[in-house]
């Protein structure tokens, strides 16, 4: 456990081929793993050891009933940005204002009820949020919403999917609402939502907590951070959704901005320290990619918007 923490301090000994995974926090899982396996196994069979700098690297927190090392808070402890519980993360502004990511499992039965609210209620808690105060917005995904419309207009069509395509290609590049009246309506209910998510990825910090869940008395399981990525993603393709939209009515501007806020998305995802959140923040920053800011040949983007976007969209700029 000592040598894991002294490599996880050392970026010379973490250094990979990208730059997104020269990342000495790649080996968190690998911590958490760990970690959790020896909650796991001292579970299994009391082993009477004294608790000491001589027996283990880590010497507290304990748990509840003062047998055992909580492994799992160690973690928080020595990992959690000092921002997490303050407005300079981006994270907490999203569940503030939208709530924690939905889940994808289904919550029929009472057992996956629970687990989701119990879900919730640490988020909301390791934020510093008060979880009786709801969020006051909702985010529908364009994809989602463009299914939802072709299935109540076409029904069973065998063109349902053509259709869907159709139109996720128009808005796949400069769009205007007097062309798809319906994205148009889409975009006026998902507009503030969007700007929530275009102003958290502008913050210095973007932290989500890892939550648990315990089966039985004493093992811990970690809840993967699936939902929460994915969720990321989602908001992207409104982003993107929305900047093309820009771009088809003049306001480059915006659109910059846009764009911008795709790339801080992606790289805050990216740098959370799971395969999957490095995975995903990889398509995150691609949707920011694909968007061509002088696609509409009426309104070409000047050398100052032009030299704005480039400087943004370097590593470092951001």
């Amino acid at each position: 456990m000592k040598e894991l923490f002294k490599i996880m301090k050392d970026p010379l000994k973490c250094r990979l081929v990208s730059y997104r995974l020269a990342n000495p926090f790649l080996l968190l899982p690998l911590l958490l793993t760990v970690c959790l396996a020896m909650t796991a196994s001292a579970a299994e069979e009391e082993v009477r050891i004294t608790i000491s700098p001589e027996t283990t690297f880590i010497t507290e927190p304990l748990t509840d009933d003062g047998k055992w090392i909580d492994y799992f808070k160690a973690f928080e402890d020595r990992f959690y940005p000092s921002g997490m519980k303050t407005d300079a993360n981006g994270y907490r502004l999203i569940v503030e204002k939208l709530g924690p990511a939905p889940r994808s499992i289904d919550d029929s039965t009472p057992e996956e009820k629970n687990e989701t609210e119990n879900r919730a209620r640490q988020i909301y808690e390791k934020l510093g949020l008060d979880p009786n105060i709801k969020p006051m917005l909702t985010f529908e995904d364009p994809h989602f919403f463009i299914q939802k419309h072709v299935n109540e207009r076409l029904g069973d069509s065998i063109n349902i999917y053509e259709e869907i395509k159709k139109i996720e290609d128009a808005v796949g590049k400069p769009w205007t609402g007097d062309e798809w009246p319906m994205m148009r309506d889409w975009l006026q209910e998902n507009d503030a939502a969007l700007g929530v998510v275009a102003e958290a990825a502008r913050k210095s910090v973007f932290s989500a907590p890892i939550v648990y869940i315990c089966y039985g008395k004493k093992i811990t399981f970690l809840t993967i951070t699936f939902d929460e990525s994915h969720q990321m993603r989602s908001y992207a393709r409104g982003l993107a959704v929305r900047a093309r939209y820009r771009i088809g009515t003049g306001d480059l501007d915006g659109a910059i901005d846009d764009i911008i806020a795709i790339r801080r998305l992606g790289r805050h995802v990216g740098q959370r320290g799971f395969l999957i959140d490095g995975l995903i923040g990889i398509v995150v920053e691609g949707i920011g990619q694909g968007i061509g800011i002088a696609d509409n040949p009426e309104t070409p983007p000047s050398a100052e918007q032009i030299r704005r976007l480039i400087q943004r969209m370097t590593l470092h700029a951001i």
